[in-house]
């Protein structure tokens, strides 16, 4: 079974990704995952990977009137001949987004150094889009990685999610900070700073797990000092 499988909580989610495949596909892939990553798995309904069986055109009108953010992916290729068709599932999407003033906040994001078009080059039902404040998506994926941290921050203020903390692999922290505390001799004051430090980002069985694994490790260090002395 794909892990990707459809639930009720991914037909209500609160972030929804609009994007034109031949446009933004792998881009609306990639901030899927990033967003993720920071908000859980059943907070991102991506088209390719949250409909179920059944009439698609209806569950995406449910997931947009369902979400607190619509994000509309704009590349280079974006303004298009489809775009102005009446059927167009893609404008239909945007359009609703925006009806939705009161409940939902649509944020428009570039892509591949596009920019948001102007009023004139689109169609009527979305002439609405360039007036809400947009953001990019850098080419560089460092930057890029800046780029979607600051929009989980803006997420959060005008949701009510929460991003979870960042993973660290806290027992490679736990084992440096034993060396540099051991060769310095500062002991065990600098590993109790230490866990305090490291314990914001842990849970609390770890934590648990770090504090007396530096005790024992204190320990052992002392008696091993008496027993050479």
């Amino acid at each position: 079974m794909s892990r990707f499988w459809p639930t009720a909580m991914q037909s209500g989610a609160p972030i929804f990704i609009a994007y034109r495949e031949v446009d933004s596909a792998g881009w609306a892939a990639e901030l899927a995952a990033r967003l993720r990553e920071a908000f859980g798995q059943e907070s991102v309904f991506l088209d390719k990977d949250a409909m179920a069986l059944g009439d698609w055109r209806s569950q995406l009108d449910a997931a947009i009137r369902a979400s607190k953010v619509v994000i509309v992916i704009i590349g280079p290729a974006w303004v298009c001949d489809a775009l102005f068709e009446e059927n167009d599932v893609h404008c239909s999407e945007v359009a609703l987004a925006l009806s939705l003033t009161n409940s939902t906040t649509v944020i428009p994001i570039t892509v591949n150094n596009a920019s948001v078009p102007e009023v004139g080059a689109l169609p009527q039902a979305i002439q609405k889009l360039p007036d809400k404040q947009a953001r990019s998506l850098s080419v560089a994926s460092e930057q890029r990685r800046s780029d979607v941290e600051r929009l989980v921050c803006e997420i959060e203020r005008i949701t009510s999610l929460v991003a979870r903390k960042p993973k660290m692999n806290w027992s490679r922290w736990l084992t440096f900070l034993v060396t540099v505390a051991v060769a310095s001799g500062a002991g065990l004051a600098v590993l109790l700073v230490a866990t305090v430090a490291l314990g914001y980002y842990l849970e609390p069985g770890q934590k648990q797990f770090l504090f007396w694994s530096i005790f024992i490790v204190v320990a052992l260090i002392r008696t091993v000092r008496r027993s050479g002395t």
